[in-house]
């Protein structure tokens, strides 16, 4: 928690002062904030321009990506001491985003979390950097841009779960990435596709958590297209056919649509059960009937587990569901190429 200090000395002098009163000097001090905190935690290196993992993290090993959410969608947090109260609300406003979309709450930590617990620590700094998920112990958020909403929606979003969308098994049919405008040594590890991480719906273009077209360009730090040379540049480049999006990849102006589905299927509401007839996921760590753990047919027996009124979220696929329903439910399939026989 930040501390507010104030420094008030009385002092009988007559020496240069700011302010005297019938020779009396009384002295103002400015509040004293503690530093900016700066780094990465100890052990910690950044991947992916602003991914947090360990330092022995290695990207071909199957297991190093594999995500921990967070239980029932509620994630503990506390201040770190370099934040101060004006930046709080604007954690809070970012915070509300992800709230509103998905079964989601950030509280925060009553008291001091034991190292045992898992939270996150929220802090200043001058750089924006998140692990994904939940760890063990503490979870550093660090955030250098207080007055880009968006961009501390993307740093929860990480603490959330969510890689980088470009970061997709299939990011090469709708994105090149171009290795000559990358400055040197940039490309591996910060465009690198993950052997073993999940994605959901249709690539997206406008997705919070996907990497600006100059990101690790060669401009840099000029940043904005074209270079100071007047040279167009960029590190990536949408495919053939999807060139309405090349300005709108790295978007920070709000949570695109496939943003808020995908976060509201992974922390989903009591009352959605999900189906999958190509098995999904398999994440065992979930409930079966969950987005990660969805069952593999729907029929009588399967859809009684919607409970009365709730959701039937159904993946592409044929499904032999032949039968009488008599509860009511809502039965819908968001990407479409479902078959009730």
């Amino acid at each position: 928690m930040k501390t507010r200090s104030f420094l008030f000395v009385l002092a009988k002098i007559s020496v240069i002062s700011t302010m005297i009163f019938s020779g009396w000097l009384y002295i103002f001090c400015q509040e004293v904030r503690p530093p900016i905190k700066k780094g990465i935690p100890k052990g910690s290196k950044i991947i992916d321009g602003d991914i947090l993992v360990a330092e022995d993290f290695h990207p071909k090993v199957a297991t190093a990506w594999k995500v921990s959410f967070w239980p029932n969608g509620v994630v503990p947090y506390f201040w770190g001491e370099s934040v101060s109260e004006d930046e709080k609300p604007k954690m809070w406003a970012a915070m509300r985003e992800w709230e509103h979309v998905a079964n989601i709450d950030f509280q925060e930590y009553e008291g001091t979390p034991a190292v045992t617990d898992y939270f996150i620590r929220i802090e200043s700094g001058d750089k924006n950097h998140s692990y994904v998920g939940r760890i063990y112990m503490a979870h550093e958020l660090m955030i250098a841009n207080w007055d880009d909403k968006y961009k501390i929606c993307h740093e929860l979003g990480h603490a959330l779960g969510f890689y980088h969308e470009q970061s997709r098994a299939d990011r090469d049919n709708y994105v090149t990435i171009v290795e000559e405008n990358i400055q040197p040594g940039e490309f591996d590890p910060n465009f690198i596709i993950p052997d073993d991480v999940n994605s959901y719906g249709p690539y997206d273009f406008k997705s919070v958590m996907h990497y600006n077209q100059c990101e690790f360009n060669v401009c840099e730090p000029h940043w904005c297209m074209p270079c100071a040379d007047g040279v167009y540049r960029p590190s990536i480049r949408v495919k053939p056919g999807y060139e309405q999006w090349q300005d709108t990849i790295g978007q920070r102006n709000y949570l695109s649509f496939w943003d808020k589905r995908v976060m509201s299927f992974l922390y989903s509401q009591s009352s959605w059960i999900f189906f999958d007839v190509a098995g999904g996921y398999k994440d065992t760590d979930f409930p079966e009937g969950s987005f990660l753990y969805p069952y593999t047919s729907f029929n009588q027996d399967m859809a009684a587990t919607v409970p009365e009124g709730g959701v039937a979220w159904i993946q592409p696929g044929s499904y032999a569901s032949a039968g009488v329903y008599s509860r009511a439910m809502r039965i819908i399939a968001p990407l479409g190429g479902v078959i009730l026989r």
